[in-house]
């Protein structure tokens, strides 16, 4: 019997589900869906409850629409929903570290410590000082996470941050290796966009760039999974056509999101110059709008389309794709350390 496991993007407009399956070491995608909040759920959950109420009323939706129960699953929390500190400690002892850990907390946080849970990572930084990496979370929203689960029989195996699963997805795999000092990670998806900058394989600071990417895409969807059909026919959308055949709407869509992306790469560049980037540092794009830029040494910019790999993205509905894991256990701990095989579609 196949052991099942379902991991969780869990951000307040877009919802992603995936369902793995793993046998004999090996890791299958059974199912990926993704779920749009539509604006008469908006209006409907706004006279009702606290925002983050209001969040996990969407996550128990989706959970029951998609029957997921009696499993072990993990939640990716958007990078906006936790708060990420870097302090530095005049020793090295892991001890000491996590007895002054609190109190250092203390005045860095502008609310009360006792009302987040945080998780730490301790590293050397020369022979007598460290490092610390700390995420914190909100109490309220992993209580409410609990709840959802403790209804549907479903055990927790994690609750991590997006951008920080995404920088220990890499210095966690045995199979790839940082050959530079600077390492940008930028991820532009349908939830968040946000560039994670890696110096000498350590987390150096996770940097937000909210956007209207998430709004276009609430605003265009139903609560149905229409998103891979979608990303083709904004692929195979022509540059300077504001009519073009088809849906109206869909078109002015597809301009609004090139507008934004072209935002979105101007703001990406101003970044990559204020952390001096230079010929030798490495940058990596990720996120399903991520093949639709591109960086010429200088700046970045959204590519001409139509794109010609536009055909490819229709691929990423397509059920039963196998991927490779590491392990069981690596899934559990939710590091998941996944390579593609045999798909054409873009990352």
């Amino acid at each position: 019997m196949d052991n099942v496991f379902y991991l969780v993007s869990a951000h307040t407009s877009c919802i992603e589900g995936i369902r793995l399956s793993i046998k004999n070491k090996y890791v299958n995608i059974t199912q990926d869906i993704v779920g749009f909040s539509a604006d008469e759920e908006e209006d409907s959950a706004g006279k009702n409850g606290s925002d983050s109420e209001q969040w996990a009323a969407k996550i128990g939706k989706f959970l029951d629409g998609q029957q997921w129960s009696n499993h072990a699953i993990a939640f990716l929390l958007p990078a906006e929903d936790v708060t990420f500190r870097k302090l530095s400690f005049p020793f090295q002892e892991r001890k000491k570290v996590e007895q002054a850990l609190p109190f250092e907390l203390e005045e860095e946080l502008m609310g009360d410590l006792a009302e987040t849970a945080y998780s730490v990572q301790i590293q050397s930084t020369t022979e007598q000082h460290s490092e610390a990496l700390v995420l914190l979370i909100g109490r309220k929203r992993l209580q409410q996470l609990q709840q959802l689960c403790l209804e549907r029989d479903l055990i927790i195996r994690n609750v991590d941050c997006a951008a920080h699963a995404l920088y220990r997805s890499k210095i966690f795999d045995n199979s790839t290796t940082i050959e530079t000092q600077d390492l940008f990670q930028i991820y532009i998806g349908s939830d968040e966009s946000f560039v994670n900058t890696i110096h000498e394989k350590r987390l150096d600071e996770i940097k937000i760039f909210p956007n209207q990417i998430p709004v276009i895409l609430q605003k265009h969807f139903s609560t149905e999974n229409l998103l891979a059909a979608f990303l083709q026919s904004f692929a195979k959308h022509p540059d300077g056509v504001d009519n073009a055949d088809g849906d109206s709407s869909q078109n002015e869509t597809f301009i609004q999101l090139k507008e934004e992306l072209r935002w979105l790469c101007a703001q990406l560049t101003l970044y990559l110059r204020i952390k001096n980037f230079s010929s030798e540092s490495q940058i990596e794009v990720y996120g399903i709008f991520g093949p639709m830029i591109k960086w010429d040494g200088l700046k970045f910019s959204i590519r001409p389309f139509p794109l010609p790999e536009a055909e490819a993205f229709s691929e990423r509905s397509v059920e039963d794709q196998d991927f490779i894991g590491t392990s069981e256990e690596t899934v559990k701990d939710g590091i998941l350390t996944i390579s593609q095989t045999d798909v054409k579609a873009p990352d």
